[in-house]
């Protein structure tokens, strides 16, 4: 179940990376403004199970090595590896989970979160399992059968096994387990997915009890949720999935254009083939080698493709030239937009500096109002204290 679960998460891990980073990188790769959509990343589940220091696949094989170890002391390496993570979790008393493992202590299981849910796992016969294989004596004598499928199904098998797998000889890699055969395998089949232009199909169940016309509502949305497609979705509808490199278009009606139209940058000529056909402004970005264009909105393309060249040129033209010279209104528009708004500018800070030189005018008046009563007030008090002093002279002659 784990090994099922985890080539889940990993398929899962390659549809986010397909859909969403993939959308993300081509965006930022042409300069086209984006906000992107947030979703679940399931990363820190995958190193959970296959981390080189502490996942659980490796832990596995880890404790099959050592001597005298027991499932209890798997179940103790995952606990003491995880303590702090969220996401491998202790089994509460009487739990059960997903896995429908009933009363068991994390001395025997341990529960992980999986995209799509919780599940407990039990440990109990993990490590005779992941240690199952045939001996070396009977895959050879089954290798020599005459048998055609068994002889060459093990053939092949013992020569895709890695160097070492058959007894952990001097310079290999130990013993090959089950869980080193799955991830191998599974490395294989991603590998061979990355390869391709991916498409997916979503299975949803429409309720837990394999029942048919019943469909819960509540059931599947979550479904819908945990796996990420409402995020496609949501990526589908906001974003710009056609993609056409400006070349494409530029080099097959170029030849049939006047030179002025010829002349146009490659993103100016697309520009104006999308504009002539009617696609709204909003409905596309120009990026630096290609058009993005939202779902549904690249058709005009079609019918150009199969349109007569010799009917379609000409509206094409008369378009461009209306896209021209709305182009060169704009600019001019732009122009005077700019003159008048520098304008209106210098008009701001004229008024701005003769308010200020007014005010240091008034602040400079002010001053010299005041200098100047407070000199005469200086002048009268002296006046006075000479007029004081002839008095008391007068008194003593």
């Amino acid at each position: 179940q784990l090994c099922i679960n985890f080539a889940n998460e990993k398929l899962q891990n390659f549809f986010l990376r397909a859909v969403f980073k993939a959308e993300e990188l081509a965006y930022k790769n042409d300069g086209i403004k984006w906000e992107p959509i947030p979703y679940t990343d399931n990363s820190s589940i995958l190193e959970i199970c296959e981390g080189k220091e502490k996942g659980i696949f490796p832990s596995l094989d880890s404790v099959c090595r050592a001597p005298k170890a027991t499932d209890e002391t798997l179940a103790a390496q995952l606990h003491e590896n995880h303590a702090r993570s969220k996401i491998l979790c202790r089994p509460k008393a009487g739990g059960g989970g997903k896995g429908g493992k009933k009363g068991l202590s994390d001395k025997e299981a341990f529960i992980m979160k999986h995209f799509a849910g919780d599940v407990t796992y039990s440990v109990l016969g993990w490590l005779d399992k992941n240690n199952d294989k045939l001996s070396d004596d009977y895959e050879k004598h089954i290798a020599a059968s005459k048998k055609t499928m068994l002889n060459k199904y093990f053939a092949k098998a013992e020569e895709e096994e890695p160097k070492g797998g058959k007894g952990g000889k001097k310079g290999g890699r130990g013993p090959q387990t089950v869980s080193k055969a799955f991830l191998a395998s599974l490395k294989k089949l991603l590998d061979a997915l990355e390869s391709t232009d991916a498409h997916f199909i979503r299975c949803i169940k429409p309720n837990n009890e394999l029942k048919p016309n019943q469909l819960y509502g509540a059931f599947v949305l979550t479904q819908l949720k945990c796996s990420g497609t409402l995020e496609a979705v949501e990526l589908m509808q906001r974003g710009f999935p056609s993609r056409i490199p400006y070349s494409a278009i530029h080099e097959r009606y170029k030849s049939f254009m006047p030179d002025f139209v010829q002349a146009l940058p490659p993103s100016e000529f697309v520009e104006a083939i999308a504009l002539a056909f009617g696609v709204q402004r909003e409905d596309y970005q120009l990026g630096m080698y290609k058009i993005f264009m939202r779902a549904g909105k690249a058709a005009f393309l079609e019918e150009l493709k199969d349109a007569n060249l010799d009917e379609m040129v000409p509206i094409l033209v008369k378009k461009i030239e209306e896209f021209k010279k709305k182009k060169e209104a704009k600019i001019v528009l732009e122009r005077n937009l700019l003159t008048w708004i520098w304008r209106r500018r210098i008009r701001k800070l004229r008024e701005m500096k003769r308010k200020a030189e007014e005010a240091r005018a008034k602040a400079r008046r002010a001053f010299a109002r005041g200098a100047a009563q407070k000199r005469a007030k200086k002048e009268q008090a002296k006046k006075k204290s000479a007029a004081k002093e002839e008095v008391l002279d007068s008194q003593e002659m």
